[in-house]
């Protein structure tokens, strides 16, 4: 088993309430959303191999680092492409520490992917991206009453700030690793998944 992935959901009603623990951080944040080629173009290289090293195709030493950067960046593609999803850029002090690429359906909002770029990561910002959907929903005063994400079981500081803000587990998915022996005996993975998670 290489990971878990947590499916866990909060509700807009509860989310007021425990956010308010976290004013210092929230009342500087502000969001942008990405509307054109240019701004999403430099989104995309804003992305780097270290945001994402505790993903599945980032651990496995068959990939490693650079593919599971091109994994989510090939995913922010097909998204905006088929304009399926909205990105955001999430500034503190305006200062642009991350992103999140968000979709809305029946007045509930699905956070796809989402991050602190590296320079950002530890220093205190991390509450931010668990709690950036909802907080751009109370800024737009929109009909949005529900937060859904996946989060895996190797993002240990992650799983954390989601449980700060009382999110609760709707679903697990477990994700294991099929390996064959090579000629020198060392193991060569490739990532299967059981059940119906999207690669």
């Amino acid at each position: 088993m290489i990971e878990t992935q947590l499916t866990i959901y909060k509700d807009k009603k509860s989310f007021c309430k425990d956010i308010e623990a976290f004013k210092t951080i929230t009342d500087k944040t502000s969001f942008q959303e990405v509307k054109n080629d240019s701004d999403f173009n430099l989104l995309v290289d804003s992305v780097d191999d270290g945001m994402f090293s505790t993903d599945r195709v980032s651990l496995d030493p068959s990939f490693g680092l650079s593919v599971g950067r091109h994994r989510y960046v090939g995913w922010m593609k097909n998204e905006y492409k088929a304009g399926t999803s909205s990105f955001w850029w999430i500034t503190i002090d305006n200062e642009k520490v991350g992103f999140m690429m968000l979709k809305e359906k029946d007045n509930k909002v699905d956070l796809l992917l989402n991050g602190l770029f590296t320079p950002f990561q530890g220093k205190g910002f991390g509450i931010i991206t668990p709690a950036s959907p909802l907080l751009l929903s109370m800024r737009q005063n929109n009909e949005i009453s529900e937060e859904t994400t996946n989060i895996s079981s190797n993002n240990v500081r992650v799983v954390h700030l989601y449980n700060k803000l009382n999110f609760k587990l709707l679903d697990m998915t477990y994700v294991l690793v099929a390996s064959t022996p090579t000629r020198n005996d060392s193991l060569a993975c490739n990532s299967f998944i059981i059940n119906s998670i999207a690669t």
